[in-house]
C-alpha cells in the first residue's frame, strides 16, 4: 500500500482521497497584549489557495505584509523568536 498526506490533494483517475483531520488556523502573536494593529509585525503564511483568497477578502490591509513564508513550522519559529504574528495551526 502506498499513501501520502496532503493538505489539498489533486484528485486524478485511480487515486482515492479521504479526509483524516481538519486543522484550524488561528492568528497568533508572540508579544504581550497583541492587538490587530500588526503593521510591520505580520508574516503571511501561504496555507494554500483557499486561505489566500479568504485572507485577501477578510484582511486586505495585511495582504502585502512584506514577508511571506510557505512552511508552517518555520513560520511558528519565526513568530516566536522575533515577536511577530501569523496565522498558525491551533
Amino acid at each position: 500500500m502506498q499513501f501520502g498526506l496532503m493538505y489539498m490533494p489533486n484528485l486524478r483517475s485511480g487515486l482515492i482521497s479521504k479526509k483524516i483531520i481538519e486543522e484550524d488556523l488561528v492568528l497568533a502573536g508572540s508579544w504581550v497584549n497583541p492587538t490587530m494593529d500588526m503593521q510591520g509585525r505580520y508574516v503571511f503564511v501561504d496555507w494554500g489557495p483557499d486561505f489566500v483568497d479568504a485572507h485577501v477578502m477578510q484582511l486586505p490591509e495585511l495582504t502585502n505584509s512584506g514577508l511571506s513564508l510557505a512552511l508552517g513550522a518555520m513560520a511558528a519559529d519565526f513568530v516566536v523568536n522575533r515577536q511577530w504574528a501569523a496565522y498558525l495551526h491551533a
